[in-house]
């Protein structure tokens, strides 16, 4: 296969998920911060009680959002509806984002963090929370939104790209490439990363 063809796949298998056809998606932040506050106990309970709804109801694992002290976040995606954050989420209440927000229409908003924007082609966010007007996600910009478990997000969101682009250059449009980005060390000093001069 082609890269162009494992993109419109991956794609593909994205909007399957996050598209507009799409049903109810509940995402479970399982980083290390997510489990040390009790999220794969959360997990399961959600799997538990979503028994028996078959596709009208995914669950996917994901990481974290960058908002480890309001773990377990959870966060319910209904794509005729608005998208949730749900915040410190217990086995116990599990149960009631299931009968109110995931098959009826009563958002928990006493529960939520806030409603989620972005997400696939836009950076995710929860505008409700004044930290993210502040920043500006670039790699980061779908935790929380992506699984890291599943290499076909990765793709659909872009990943690899650069490295099909750069299989087709020669060796000295790569240097140049490198030279005009600006890319420069992280050690501390800022020393470009291609030194002006290096033969290709």
């Amino acid at each position: 296969m082609t890269f162009d063809e494992i993109f419109a796949s991956s794609r593909a298998r994205w909007e399957s998920q996050y598209g507009a056809n799409a049903g109810t998606h509940i995402l479970i932040g399982t980083a290390t911060c997510g489990r040390a506050a009790g999220s794969i106990e959360v997990l399961e309970a959600f799997r538990r009680g979503t028994e028996g709804l078959g596709d009208k109801v995914r669950i996917s694992e994901v990481g974290c959002m960058g908002l480890c002290s309001y773990e377990p976040l959870v966060t319910i995606i209904k794509p005729s509806d608005f998208s949730i954050c749900y915040h410190h989420v217990t086995p116990q209440l599990v149960p009631q984002l299931i009968e109110g927000y995931v098959l009826a229409d009563d958002p928990c908003l006493d529960l939520a963090l806030g409603a989620v924007t972005g997400g696939g082609d836009e950076p995710a966010s929860i505008p409700e929370l004044g930290r993210f007007a502040f920043e500006q996600r670039l790699l980061l910009s779908n935790c929380g939104y992506t699984s890291p478990l599943d290499i076909d997000h990765y793709v659909a969101g872009g990943g690899y790209k650069g490295l099909a682009l750069s299989l087709a250059m020669k060796p000295a449009e790569i240097v140049a490439a490198l030279e005009r980005s600006g890319l420069r060390g992280r050690g501390g000093a800022g020393s470009p990363r291609v030194p002006s001069g290096v033969p290709a």
